[in-house]
């Protein structure tokens, strides 16, 4: 048996160093690299093909938005009241800043018409309009005072007698409750009388009614007395309140004629003219900075109600107003706030106008527009903005809108500058 093995072992080393042997296992071993750099490429085709098509399945399935931006400004629902000044020239100097409240009346800015003529004239008409409204309180006076004496002389002579009647009743009534303090003890008699038949039932009956009706007139007189009292404490009453309002009404008239003159004054030294509130509100725009001018009519100042939602008003171009439909969300930021720490809004378009407005032929609120634009409504979701802190927002404020006009694949970016060639190639 050991021999069997040792014989095999021997041809099988003999096998191994035969030429053919060492020429078979030669070539086995060149193969092997060889079917290794197969394998290697094989696989970076395949990972090449995965990328290819991860790629256009990315390009064809995840989109892009085409957005465009339009400037705004902040309006309240309820409109603007435009002030201005019937003639041409130069805004001197500012006395208020957007979103401040104003009071009827209140200057608001001073401004230099275009000639001295047209200023002596506006100016002139001025001073004599409040000269005028002096005058007019100047002469109230006097009849107020008369209108007060005659007032209260009415009311002294109601208070008077409204006193004499109360004094009346109180005496009537005094001497009715001695008549019946009498009538008590004649009835007593009576009594006595009839129960001892001394007397009919008749005159005892016509006794008795004649108690029973000055009790009935004591009654009313104690009535007219509690009503004399209520109404000679109302008009006492009435007498402090119009002494009140008297002194009221005087204080009034003196300090609006104080204020009148001290404006005459200022009027007849300066050589300005002052815009003037005609109600209470909220500066909403300035649409002239100091020392700009402007034009007869043109509005100098936007003042707004003092409490209103605001809405966002749009100025959008015409290659811009074919792609906006209503109902639409927007993206406001507003330059007040910084839209890294303030973030963006939405706001939902609610009307688009269909008249063009030139800047160059029209008065906007905004006036760095250089090309027709078409007005757009689009109301707010919220009336605030946040971030570090929380501002509420102001009419007159201006901002960016982001519109989305298009929606697209990625790959319609690629090719986008083919797109732009249709109608001139093919």
């Amino acid at each position: 048996m050991i021999g069997d093995r040792t014989r095999h072992r021997q041809m099988e080393r003999e096998e191994l160093i035969r030429p053919e042997a060492l020429r078979r296992k030669y070539l086995s071993a060149e193969s092997r690299p060889l079917a290794g750099g197969k394998n290697l490429l094989r696989n970076a085709v395949l990972v090449l093909v995965a990328i290819t098509v991860s790629a256009a399945l990315l390009l064809t399935f995840t989109s892009y938005k085409v957005t465009e931006q339009a400037p705004g400004v902040l309006v309240p629902l309820e409109g603007l009241q435009k002030l201005s000044i019937g003639g041409s020239g130069r805004l001197d100097s500012l006395l208020v800043e957007e979103g401040d409240p104003v009071r009827p009346g209140q200057a608001l800015a001073k401004v230099s018409l275009a000639s001295v003529s047209q200023f002596s004239e506006t100016h002139d008409l001025r001073i004599e309009a409040v000269r005028k409204r002096r005058d007019s309180l100047l002469e109230k006076l006097p009849l107020h005072e008369r209108e007060h004496a005659l007032a209260m002389r009415r009311n002294s002579e109601l208070l008077a007698h409204a006193d004499q009647s109360l004094l009346t009743a109180r005496r009537k009534q005094a001497l009715l409750r001695e008549r019946i303090r009498v009538s008590e003890r004649h009835l007593r008699q009576i009594e006595s009388l009839f129960e001892a038949a001394a007397i009919t039932t008749f005159q005892f009956d016509e006794a008795y009614a004649a108690h029973l009706q000055l009790e009935q007139e004591a009654a009313e007189t104690e009535r007219q007395e509690a009503e004399q009292e209520i109404r000679l404490k109302g008009l006492e009453a009435d007498l402090r309140q119009q002494e009140l309002a008297k002194d009221q009404l005087d204080l009034a008239l003196r300090e609006e004629i104080d204020q009148l003159s001290s404006e005459i004054r200022q009027l007849q030294t300066q050589r300005s003219v002052d815009l003037r509130a005609d109600r209470a509100g909220l500066v909403a725009t300035i649409a002239v900075r100091a020392g700009d001018s402007f034009r007869a009519g043109q509005p100098l100042i936007y003042l707004g109600p003092e409490q209103s939602v605001l809405a966002a008003e749009l100025y959008v171009p015409s290659r811009v107003i074919g792609k906006l439909a209503v109902g639409q969300q927007v993206l406001l930021s507003y330059e007040s706030f910084d839209y890294r720490e303030y973030g963006r809004y939405a706001a939902t378009i609610e009307s688009v106008a269909g008249a063009r407005l030139d800047p160059r032929e029209q008065l906007l609120p905004l006036s760095l527009l250089n090309e027709p634009v078409y007005r757009v409504r689009a109301a707010l979701e919220q009336q605030s903005v946040e971030g570090p802190e929380e501002h509420a927002l102001l009419a007159g404020m201006q901002f960016q809108a982001n519109i989305v006009t298009d929606e697209l694949p990625l790959i319609g970016l690629v090719f986008k500058p083919l797109r732009s060639l249709r109608g001139l190639v093919w």
